[in-house]
């Protein structure tokens, strides 16, 4: 029976990985190792006319160079945020900063193998491909996020939805939940198929960071519908993350007619 089951199971993922090449019959997955020039003919196809994002043709060079003025950046702005509060404050943002930092390096580590490299994909429901590189996308995004909050939060600035009253705010925070359970189990799914890293300890960490940052906003914000719109533009975030990851995974590496990625 055992037996039975197991065989089961691996039928299961011998099926989706089947389903995942045929959708993708002439392009190499993102996955894939790295295929030796004329290994691939039948794979290749010409996307030069595919648009393409600043991150897919961004250099090295310019890449570390845009990255290290965000780490500046964050750096001043943790900062100014830092010594604007009280001890109680300083404590739990520095309790929040170590977490944050545990988190965009899980992301760092883990994405940097198979998505940092251009990737033709199809994001946020686009009906057409764009080329990009989505590690680049995502490091520079986080960090961003992190920078904007901190330069709020040092203003005593929190996020607010006019429209929206506490009420709809909670039913917007319980659909983007179990969008979030969705968009993790489609990423799980990949993650075994085509690329084994490790989403577990990911997702782990960034809990950790959601409880710190939220115990600081905690302590900052008397207002339930304020406290509500800080939470829900976290879940919005993480949905943002899911579907970049899930769409680089699923992305192929674009190949011109002289089989070199292009």
């Amino acid at each position: 029976m055992k037996n039975l089951h197991r065989m089961s199971v691996i039928s299961c993922i011998l099926v989706a990985f089947a389903a995942v090449s045929f959708a993708f019959p002439s392009v190499l997955l993102a996955g894939d190792a790295e295929a030796e020039p004329g290994a691939f003919s039948f794979l290749r196809r010409d996307f030069s006319g595919t648009p393409r994002s600043r991150f897919a043709g961004m250099s090295g060079g310019a890449f570390s160079s845009e990255y290290g003025r965000l780490r500046k950046e964050l750096e001043d702005s943790y900062d100014a945020c830092y010594v604007g509060l009280d001890d109680d404050g300083r404590r739990e943002l520095f309790e929040s900063e170590v977490f944050w930092e545990k988190y965009f390096s899980s992301y760092e580590k883990n994405l940097c193998g198979v998505l940092d490299r251009p990737l033709l994909i199809y994001a946020d429901g686009a009906k057409n491909p764009v080329i990009t590189n989505v590690y680049r996308e995502i490091v520079t995004e986080i960090l961003r996020w992190r920078i904007d909050d901190l330069k709020r939060w040092k203003q005593g600035h929190y996020l607010s939805k006019p429209a929206m009253n506490a009420d709809d705010i909670e039913l917007k925070l319980t659909a983007e939940r179990r969008r979030y359970a969705a968009l993790r189990s489609d990423v799980v799914l990949l993650r075994y198929i085509l690329y084994h890293y490790d989403r577990k300890n990911m997702d782990r960490i960034s809990n950790l960071f959601g409880e710190k940052k939220l115990e600081f906003l905690e302590n900052r914000i008397s207002d339930r519908r304020t406290l509500l719109c800080e939470q829900l533009e976290m879940i919005e975030r993480s949905n943002r993350l899911l579907e970049m990851i899930s769409a680089g995974l699923r992305g192929i590496v674009p190949v011109d007619g002289s089989g070199k990625e292009s």
